[in-house]
């Protein structure tokens, strides 16, 4: 049986998890590095307090709950979103339309964001702004982002107050999507993307490792 608690902690400051398992405490600590992603520790203590295990991996964080995902049958709530769903995407290399399909999700709460128009997300996610894969938290001015519908469009960047719940897709090939109007790139995986992808140095493991 394993039970999750979320522990409170100052605005902007990622949380603390805290999960038992099996009369064990699991502690997983996120370590912002300023860049596309947060290195995550997690050690596991027993009953009279003794490190079993320590782990590692790195997490991502994505695209705000009410943000519509363009699909083929018309736009739906990323958080409406389900394993096997097909979402419309762009192949960046190909120049050209193509279908994908999701095949992992991942929910934070409470998170930190800022919007470009109808998009809300996180600063660290890479979108497709000026001909180039960008994180959302570089982009000043006016930048150019390919629109649902192939015209280029100007948007600028908000900074928000409020935290959300936001999710995080991983979709099949080219891996990108349609959020809130504009291209956009994945960053969840299951497994490890190929080191020719954009973003194959970084990738996200659902939680820390622990041998048996």
């Amino acid at each position: 049986m394993r039970r999750t608690a979320q522990l409170t902690s100052p605005p902007y400051s990622p949380p603390r998890i805290l999960q038992h398992v099996s009369g064990e405490l699991s502690v997983s600590e996120y370590l912002p590095d300023g860049g596309y992603f947060n290195d995550v520790v997690q050690v596991w203590l027993d009953r009279r307090g003794t490190v079993t295990h320590v782990d590692a991996y790195r997490s991502f964080w994505c695209v705000a709950a009410g943000t519509l995902v363009a699909t083929p049958t018309g736009p739906a709530p990323i958080e409406a979103l389900s394993v096997g769903d097909e979402v419309l995407a762009f192949d960046v290399v190909r120049q050209r339309r193509a279908v994908s399909h999701v095949e992992h999700i991942v929910v934070h709460h409470d998170r930190p964001v800022m919007a470009f128009g109808a998009l809300t997300i996180t600063a660290e996610h890479p979108l497709w702004a000026d001909g180039q894969w960008r994180r959302a938290g570089d982009l000043r001015g006016e930048p150019v982002f390919l629109g649902v519908d192939l015209v280029r469009q100007r948007r600028s960047p908000v900074a928000l107050a409020e935290t959300a719940s936001v999710y995080d897709i991983t979709v099949t090939e080219p891996h990108t999507f349609f959020a809130g109007g504009v291209l956009v790139h994945n960053k969840s995986r299951a497994n490890p993307p190929p080191l020719v992808d954009p973003w194959g140095p970084l990738f996200y493991r659902a939680s820390a490792s622990k041998p048996d």
